[in-house]
């Protein structure tokens, strides 16, 4: 059992995992209106990518949010051992959405009985589980790749604590306790890394990422998390490619963001040329061309109405708008939400 809790109280956490009556799953995430999990394969960033959208709107107290899953996994030797889990958090609120804490719990049974071992490493902000305290050969952790916020960090005792439920309350503390049980030998365990305080203004976003790892010895599970650290530390994914903007032009935040049924998107060309406006969806594939002509110097306005090149309605989801000319690139973000 594995999955995504966010929260901001002890009365406000999403999540998909166990309840307070210990047998049943909480439900308060779904995919948002017309959006399907995709995989790509080859990826931009990786050789798989995996993507959906998610709303809370399930929740007993929704938090108001929209989150952008991406999955990344490679097959390069040094990468096969981990996948990266990116979450875009979007609060979809007229006002900020404060004191937010987020993270990734699991309840791994490494071992037939049940009983494993839990360590922290606080030199990789990783907890991992194993099948041996001595000489460990299965281990599998999961680590914080974004430093945006601090940690949390919690080794927890199952049969002490959830196995009579798992409350929001609990989830909560677990979630924003921070550096709280680091250790446990030979009994039934789980654990949660998260990261928070979070502050995220109207209509506005932030980014998290954890590595999920495994292997078959220590010192390979602290290469592997090493290995996800570097990969995540050197993007290749458009959202991610290298922006050297030029003196020569200027591209805006689109407003509004995120949107529905249209948005506006604002340049400024400092010197005359050709120039390229175009719209990608979060697999690298190109969606929409809303410029693509030479242009005189000068501020310009573009509306984007939310469909492709054939004048058909996209899904919800993340898009990218990326202006080029012919001395640099700039790319943002937008989210449209039907």
């Amino acid at each position: 059992e594995g999955g995504l809790m966010i929260g901001t109280g002890t009365g406000t956490v999403s999540d998909c995992i166990r309840g307070a009556d210990g047998s049943t799953q909480d439900d308060d995430f779904l995919p948002a209106t017309g959006e399907d999990l995709s995989v790509v394969s080859p990826g931009a960033f990786s050789n798989e990518e995996g993507a959906i959208l998610l709303t809370d709107s399930l929740a007993a107290t929704p938090l108001g949010i929209s989150v952008l899953q991406k999955s990344y996994a490679d097959n390069r030797t040094e990468n096969q051992d981990f996948v990266i889990f990116h979450y875009t958090i979007f609060n979809n609120n007229a006002t900020a959405l404060n004191n937010v804490h987020a993270g990734l719990f699991f309840d791994w049974d490494i071992n037939s009985t049940a009983n494993d071992y839990v360590r922290y490493d606080s030199d990789r902000n990783m907890l991992y589980a194993m099948n041996n305290a001595s000489a460990p050969t299965r281990l599998v952790g999961t680590r914080l790749l974004t430093n945006v916020a601090g940690g949390s960090f919690k080794a927890v005792h199952n049969s002490n604590e959830i196995y009579d439920g798992f409350s929001d309350s609990e989830k909560w503390n677990f979630l924003s306790g921070g550096l709280q049980t680091q250790s446990l030998d030979n009994t039934d365990i789980s654990t949660l890394v998260g990261t928070g305080p979070l502050s995220i203004p109207p209509n506005s976003s932030v980014e998290i990422a954890f590595a999920v790892v495994g292997a078959n010895t220590l010192a390979d599970l602290q290469q592997h998390a090493d290995n996800a650290q570097t990969l995540w530390d050197n993007p290749t994914a458009i959202d991610d490619l290298p922006n050297p903007v030029a003196d020569d032009f200027e591209l805006a935040q689109n407003y509004p963001n995120p949107f529905n049924p249209t948005t506006t998107i604002e340049y400024r060309l400092a010197t005359a040329g050709n120039i390229s406006l175009k719209i990608f969806n979060i697999a690298g594939q190109e969606v929409r061309t809303l410029v693509n002509a030479a242009q005189t110097a000068g501020r310009y306005s573009v509306n984007w109405d939310g469909r492709d090149n054939r004048g058909m309605p996209v899904a919800s989801g993340v898009y990218f708008y990326r202006l080029e000319t012919q001395a640099a690139v700039q790319s943002r973000k937008m989210l449209l939400i039907r």
